[in-house]
């Protein structure tokens, strides 16, 4: 994690993300909604987005677990509860380097989860519609580069003026 990251700044990080999520499930009228099995749901302090009809990761998804309180072992089972209960197979919780307790990556791995490679595409309409409205703090997320493997999308963030806050860990579930 970048020495210049405060755990409050990464906090408010994976918080905008998680209310952002969630606004996007409210907004959806309530008949597609309902068509396509939008929900939100919270398990302690985590976010729980889930579209039944879609199998895409960054649509089924947890965000925040562990931040703003201690994960358990219990909401890690709810969790997949709740997946289950939505026949949604394939979901993941992006996993912040100081979610606490720091074994949960662990418990993940034991309940068969595993760390994926998978990679968020910055959009660069976004950034500039974000400064035409004032905006002056942007994240993005994409995989960490590896010796031997550049990955471009982090490169283009980089040369971007992007500078890296942390690595968030991405555990991915299939039944």
């Amino acid at each position: 994690m970048s020495e210049t990251v405060t755990r409050e700044l990464s906090e408010t990080i994976e918080n905008i993300e998680a209310q952002s999520g969630a606004a996007f499930h409210r907004c959806t009228p309530s008949e597609y909604a309902a068509k396509l099995g939008i929900e939100t749901r919270n398990v302690g302090s985590a976010t729980l987005l889930s579209v039944r009809k879609s199998n895409s990761l960054y649509f089924n998804r947890v965000l925040g677990l562990g931040l703003a309180s201690q994960t358990s072992m219990k909401q890690i089972e709810q969790i997949l509860d709740y997946y289950a209960g939505q026949k949604i197979e394939h979901f993941a919780i992006e996993l912040s380097p100081l979610a606490k307790p720091n074994r949960i990556a662990n418990w993940l791995e034991r309940r068969g989860f595993h760390e994926s490679e998978g990679t968020a595409k910055m959009i660069n309409q976004r950034v500039l519609d974000g400064l035409e409205l004032g905006c002056s703090w942007f994240t993005s997320e994409t995989v960490a580069p590896k010796p031997h493997n550049p990955l471009i999308s982090h490169r283009n963030l980089c040369r971007a003026g992007f500078e890296m806050a942390y690595v968030r860990g991405k555990y991915v579930w299939e039944a």
